[in-house]
């Protein structure tokens, strides 16, 4: 039985009143609600097809102008899905099976109308997953013939088979010559030559997503994103689907981008360098001008500027050889700064080396300048006023980032605090420049003078 009364608009072909309430009653019975109306000619069957709405047709199988086979043949020139049901006391098994193949969806015998209302509630209910049915099939052919992309189905060697007219705009062919069209052999790489051989990805892949050249047929190239997948069928050879996405707007836009990059790193480029020569002019007229002073003391400041310009100097030459302009490996800066300073206080009467250990850490340009001048001092410092008189010694740099901080260390194994000038002389150049780089840098010192001097500087990495 039915779970709840449900209305039913029914159309009854019958000749036979009673027939036709035996029919209505067992409707009911099952737990219908049949809105019924009952004709007898084709005229009346026709005009009611035309005007009404209806669920169900009951149609007697034999009338005095009019049967079932007509009645079946009238529905089908009306083009609409109504369950039809053939109800007879007379007709023999072959024709019932013509009428079934002739679009009747059921039979039953009038000795035998209580199974009607089962016959009846199934073939509704096949009416709706028909209408289901047929509502997704529209929506997927709505998707895939409105699909701005190019959308198809080919046989393993690429024939098209079916496709809408996206396609037919992007391969430049008209719908006529779809099937003439193989459109593995249009895909290559868009960059060059080279031939793709996407069939034999997909029998490996199964799946293959990727960025090709459609070859158009003057030979120029569109570039697509491409999507393809193989459809095993179990019951005909396996189906290629493809959607082709046009992305030459994507591409010419990334062209425009790496252009405009390349412009711009070649003018960083050009800015690291020219301003790498200016410093070295700088240094080179103060070195000259020191040339003119006799004094000692201030020829030494005029040198110790010319360390501390080269040093900043330094930091654009790597930027300059860098394949990043915001940051540089500060290991290769921190020898290369070593160098210099030991090249700039050579001094024949004293052997001390300069040992660096440093991790190799990217550190962007605003840290790297101020953390090279601190070393720079503490390094000039140590070598011209940690060993006295002392002909050999070790100067050690090292260099670690741990808990999202920089640790900087910078010792010696002079004579410590009392002949260090960076930490002993607080008024001193060197001192006020070191202090002034560790507040930029919101960074911590930590000064031991025990053994040699260790002075240890915390910096944010971030």
């Amino acid at each position: 039985m039915a779970a709840e009364k449900k209305r039913i608009n029914t159309l009854i072909a019958e000749d036979n009143p009673d027939d036709a309430e035996l029919v209505i009653l067992q409707l009911k019975r099952y737990g219908f609600q049949p809105q019924a109306k009952v004709v007898e000619t084709e005229k009346e069957f026709s005009e009611e097809l035309e005007n009404g709405d209806w669920d169900i047709i009951i149609c007697d199988f034999s009338m005095p102008t009019f049967d079932a086979l007509r009645a079946i043949e009238v529905r089908k020139k009306h083009s609409i899905d109504i369950p039809f049901i053939l109800v007879s006391g007379t007709v023999g098994e072959e024709i019932a099976v013509e009428a079934m193949r002739s679009g009747a969806d059921d039979y039953v015998m009038k000795d035998n109308l209580n199974r009607l209302g089962a016959a009846v509630d199934r073939e509704l209910k096949n009416r709706e997953l028909r209408k289901e049915k047929k509502w997704a099939e529209q929506k997927y052919r709505l998707l895939f013939q409105n699909s701005l992309n190019g959308v198809m189905l080919c046989d393993e060697q690429g024939t098209i088979m079916e496709a809408n007219e996206a396609t037919c705009s992007m391969l430049n062919v008209s719908w006529q010559n779809l099937p003439q069209v193989n459109v593995f052999d249009r895909l290559t790489s868009y960059q060059s030559d080279q031939e793709i051989d996407l069939q034999k990805r997909l029998k490996q892949e199964g799946g293959v997503q990727t960025e090709l050249g459609l070859v158009q047929p003057d030979g120029r190239k569109t570039p697509v994103a491409v999507s393809a997948g193989l459809l095993n069928n179990q019951f005909e050879s396996p189906i290629v689907s493809l959607i082709l996405t046009d992305i030459t707007d994507r591409v010419v836009a990334e062209d425009k981008l790496k252009n405009s990059l390349n412009e711009k790193q070649v003018l960083l480029s050009e800015i690291h360098h020219r301003v790498k020569n200016n410093m070295a002019i700088v240094s080179g007229l103060l070195y000259m001008q020191s040339e003119y002073v006799d004094d000692s003391g201030v020829k030494q400041y005029f040198r110790e500027a010319v360390s501390r310009i080269k040093s900043m100097a330094a930091v654009h030459e790597q930027l300059y050889r860098s394949e990043s302009f915001n940051e540089i490996n500060f290991k290769d800066y921190i020898h290369e700064l070593a160098k210099h300073i030991q090249s700039g206080l050579l001094d024949d009467r004293k052997n001390i080396r300069i040992n660096v250990d440093c991790s190799n850490i990217k550190m962007n340009l605003n840290k790297a300048i101020p953390c090279g001048l601190i070393v720079h001092e503490l390094i000039t410092n140590a070598y011209l006023h940690g060993y006295g008189d002392r002909s050999t010694g070790e100067i050690r740099v090292r260099l670690n980032e741990e808990n999202k901080k920089y640790i900087l260390d910078v010792e010696d194994d002079g004579a410590g605090f009392e002949h260090h000038d960076a930490v002993n002389k607080p008024e001193s150049m060197g001192m006020m420049i070191i202090k002034s780089l560790v507040n930029q840098l919101n960074a911590e010192m930590e000064v031991d003078g025990n053994q040699g001097t260790h002075i240890r500087l915390l910096i944010p990495s971030k």
